[in-house]
């Protein structure tokens, strides 16, 4: 609703180029997560063209992208062009964010990049360092340099007086819910400005099946968490994603003009459901521009055959595009008398 002019596009039929762009530098990651929704792939070792991804990020901008995050298949800041990405990314026009488990985000990093981002967000699996180490599929000592990379860019934010917003979200499991409550009061001893706890889905591609009604199971301290709000640190449980797990209120997965992923591998995808998938792949960086592949006819084709012919059985069912394949649904589904407001 804040993008009434690409909007007004979508409604007419008419192109337009993605509000949001999603990049993996690289597959590679030092982590494994227990929840981990690519775990499928099997962790591969790629890496993008430094070249490429610079290249990348300047059509963006020209292109008009109003945003653009690391994160992908793996930890961005392993690959080590990513803060000189980040910078570029920013002077390019682009709102510029990154998910990351932080273990990497040193002072020096921290320095180089944090004027640039609009957010930087990190995963964080427990409230100590055995269970953290247990879900996040940490090596000894992460959890204490995790903690000193996030006091780090909490001081570097406050002496810089910079604007970008340092957040962490958690997933809750059954083994790590007790963690909940302090890990949220540690969160706002450091400084950070919020924590967004949340459910984790399922993938039929993987193994793991996730645990549902945790929110039940942990209610009382999500709310204590909660209320350990203040005007500067913001505890976010989302109920909604808790209470209506998995459901896709929606017929048709509208999204994916407004969206895209793009891999280590320099490939354009539809979505991130569908990684290294050729199927739904749009083409190459290696072989065409960004704009080349989102005007070919090849990517409005493969657009509008998932759009109406994509089995959400199959998709990650806490999947990014939701909300917003939500709000367009509603947009097709317009009641009688829609003018008596």
């Amino acid at each position: 609703m804040y993008h009434l002019e690409v909007l007004n596009k979508w409604e007419r039929g008419e192109d337009f180029y993605p509000v949001y762009v999603e990049l993996g530098p690289t597959t590679v990651c030092n982590h494994r997560c227990v929840h981990c929704y690519i775990r499928y792939l099997g962790f591969k070792t790629v890496f993008l063209d430094r070249g490429v991804m610079l290249k990348l990020v300047r059509d963006l901008g020209r292109l008009g992208v109003k945003a653009l995050c690391f994160a992908g298949t793996g930890e961005p800041f392993l690959h080590k062009a990513t803060p000189e990405a980040i910078h570029e990314a920013k002077k390019s026009g682009l709102d510029v964010a990154v998910a990351t488990n932080g273990v990497l985000f040193s002072r020096d990093i921290a320095e180089k990049t944090l004027p640039d981002l609009t957010w930087i967000r990190f995963s964080v699996l427990g409230g100590g360092s055995a269970t953290y180490k247990k879900y996040q599929g940490a090596h000894e000592g992460d959890w204490e340099r995790l903690l000193k990379n996030l006091a780090e860019a909490v001081r570097i934010k406050k002496k810089r007086r910079l604007g970008v917003t340092i957040g962490v979200v958690f997933f809750v499991f059954k083994g790590n819910g007790v963690d909940i409550v302090p890990l949220a009061r540690l969160l706002k001893k450091i400084g950070v400005d919020y924590l967004v706890i949340k459910p984790v889905g399922d993938y039929r591609k993987n193994k793991f099946l996730a645990d549902k009604d945790l929110h039940l199971a942990f209610g009382r301290g999500l709310k204590i968490a909660e209320k350990l709000s203040t005007k500067g640190y913001l505890v976010q449980v989302r109920w909604d994603m808790f209470q209506k797990w998995g459901e896709k209120p929606y017929g048709k997965c509208l999204s994916l003009p407004f969206m895209t992923v793009i891999d280590a591998d320099g490939g354009i995808y539809a979505c991130g459901g569908y990684w290294q998938d050729k199927r739904y792949l749009y083409g190459n960086l290696y072989k065409h521009s960004f704009k080349q592949i989102w005007d070919s006819p090849k990517r409005k084709r493969l657009s509008k055959y998932m759009e109406s012919r994509v089995d959400f059985k199959e998709c990650y069912n806490c999947c990014r595009n939701h909300s917003i394949n939500r709000f367009l649904w509603s947009l097709t589904q317009k009641p009688a008398h829609v003018n008596f407001i």
